[in-house]
């Protein structure tokens, strides 16, 4: 009886041991996966980040190129205004000389002859004013474009 009642122990013993064993086993095993999840999740975050650092990239590069092209029509308008500004200057020193050229009526003595030759000037003046503006379109063709850029508010100095 004395060897049944180790046998008896030693197979208890033995099933506890094993049990303990197998208990810690499952243990390691749920942490392990947990934390395998837990790594998993951790790298789809950074996953996550990535793509979105990526389209924040790409909105800063849409942003500049906007920015570029907007500028440029900027400077493009600005160009465009000092033309506009030099015309203007042009034509109102044409004004002035055909108002120069224009005579009074009571400065006249010979009617026909004075009143014919300030007629054939003015003619003479608009055509010369015609072929002038004419150079002036051909040559804004023919002028490139200019990339030097001029900040907007230098326009007035």
């Amino acid at each position: 009886m004395v060897s049944g009642k180790s046998d008896t122990a030693v197979s208890g013993k033995s099933d506890t041991v094993v049990s303990g064993k197998s208990d810690t086993a499952v243990r390691y095993k749920q942490e392990i996966s947990f934390l395998e999840e837990k790594n998993l999740l951790k790298d789809n975050q950074i996953d996550y980040l990535k793509q979105q650092i990526k389209n924040y990239e790409n909105q800063a590069n849409n942003l500049i190129e906007v920015q570029k092209q907007t500028q440029n029509l900027l400077d493009q308008q600005q160009r465009l205004a000092l033309q506009d500004k030099k015309l203007i200057e042009e034509y109102k020193l044409e004004i002035n000389e055909l108002k120069a050229l224009k005579m009074p009526q009571e400065d006249m003595k010979d009617g026909s002859s004075i009143r014919g030759e300030a007629q054939e000037e003015i003619e003479r003046l608009k055509a010369q004013l015609k072929l002038s503006e004419e150079e002036q379109n051909k040559a804004k063709e023919k002028e490139p474009v200019k990339t030097e850029s001029k900040k907007w508010w230098q326009l007035w100095k």
